[in-house]
């Protein structure tokens, strides 16, 4: 029991200790996560808006990359996007890239402005040589795009 109180007294002690160095600090972080802290501004250059989306789609000049997961992939996404997860980097290079042109214009996206996984896949594309005159970021994303009411493409579900 005496170990037990001991423990909790130096967890106390550490947690009392890193909040009080974090209030110190110039640049402390936040204790509570609010959404804008989530939201990520990419730059101009790089991304497309909702106001245009459609109308690329539409005009067939890019290949669509989604981003997001498999499953998520599976359940919805821009009719004739290519899947490409962006922890498909983890295990080396996605076979997919062998296949992408890299003079067509390459649409990026996610989930939306608070999804981190379009940019990690954008920069990945660069680190191999992709380069920035043919890719953009649709920051909106799947969520601005379902909302804008473009077409979607899912599986086929087997029903049994």
């Amino acid at each position: 029991m005496k170990t037990l109180a001991q423990l909790l007294c130096l967890s106390l002690l550490g947690l009392a200790t890193g909040i009080g160095l974090n209030a110190l600090s110039p640049d402390p972080l936040p204790l509570v996560a609010t959404a804008e802290q989530f939201d990520i501004e990419v730059d101009e250059e790089k991304s497309v808006k909702s106001e245009e989306i459609l109308n690329l789609w539409e005009s067939g000049e890019a290949i669509f990359i989604d981003a997001r997961s498999k499953e998520n992939f599976g359940e919805g996404r821009i009719p004739g996007a290519l899947s490409l997860p962006y922890d498909s980097f983890e295990e080396g290079i996605p076979e997919l890239i062998d296949y992408l042109p890299r003079d067509q214009m390459l649409v990026i996206y996610c989930d939306g402005s608070d999804c981190h996984a379009s940019p990690i896949v954008y920069e990945k594309l660069l680190e191999l040589g992709f380069s920035e005159e043919y890719m953009k970021i649709f920051n909106g994303g799947w969520r601005d795009w379902v909302e804008l009411g473009g077409e979607i493409e899912k599986d086929a579900k087997d029903e049994r």
